[in-house]
């Protein structure tokens, strides 16, 4: 040909019509790269034009053979506090992608699975929270795009960590009229919590509900109406073992 060239590069299914142009059409580079998607045969173009403009072309058939299909999904923990999240994330290698992927799990000691979001959908990453301290299976299947399935399992064991109670008052020493805030709060057990509050004059027995016993909200207030000690109490219960853990605090009340 005449002086320099030029360099386009072009990309097709051989099943196709239309051509994909490979980086920058007619410019001086004189190396070009593809990663094929699918495992079937395709079509490489090279034109090469001179600074006459004239052109020459060259093409191959580009065979790309499906490798295994590996299920590569991971689970974020073996070993799980009863309360915390379990986060699958499903992966693959080899096949033919796109991939697709189903989660599921079971208690150890249970047959059937329960699936968790929509089986065979493109999202790769699912969750679930653990209502026991059992030991539970974690499944999950990768499809390609081919209809292969390759299947992946794991063992989540659930430990339960001790139920402690955490609460606060804002004051341990008030001036008469002043309002006393309570927040509830604990850690350990399933991770879902119930409180309940109560409130009397240290010298006496019986104890006043502040609010609603055993409900969801963690914080209360009272204000305190005579100049005297008070006792406060903060129960909380564990919403799936019914375990009660209680945490007492005594405030003056001074005039």
């Amino acid at each position: 040909g005449t002086g320099s060239y030029k360099y386009a590069y072009y990309c097709k299914r051989s099943t196709a019509t239309a051509w994909t142009t490979i980086g920058t059409e007619f410019g001086t580079a004189t190396t070009a790269s593809v990663k094929p998607t699918s495992a079937v045969t395709y079509d490489i173009k090279i034109v090469v034009k001179d600074s006459a403009n004239k052109t020459a072309t060259k093409t191959f058939t580009l065979t790309v053979a499906s490798t295994t299909l590996t299920n590569s999904s991971k689970v974020s923990s073996t070993t799980l506090n009863l309360g915390n999240t379990l986060t699958i994330t499903g992966a693959a290698l080899g096949g033919t992608s796109p991939y697709k992927y189903a989660f599921y799990y079971k208690r150890s000691t249970a047959t059937a699975w329960t699936t968790i979001g929509t089986a065979y959908g493109t999202a790769t990453t699912a969750s679930f929270k653990p209502s026991a301290a059992v030991s539970y299976d974690v499944k999950v299947i990768v499809k390609d795009n081919a209809g292969k399935t390759a299947t992946k399992t794991f063992t989540v064991n659930v430990v339960s960590t001790a139920l402690t109670n955490k609460s606060s008052i804002s004051a341990t020493s008030l001036k008469l009229g002043d309002t006393l805030k309570i927040t509830g709060a604990a850690t350990g057990g399933s991770g879902s919590y119930l409180y309940a509050y109560y409130c009397k004059r240290s010298t006496a027995t019986s104890w006043t509900v502040l609010g609603t016993e055993y409900g969801t909200v963690a914080t209360a207030s009272v204000k305190l109406t005579s100049a005297v000690n008070y006792d406060i109490l903060v129960s909380i219960k564990d919403k799936t073992t019914g375990e009660i853990v209680t945490k007492q605090f005594t405030v003056k009340v001074t005039s």
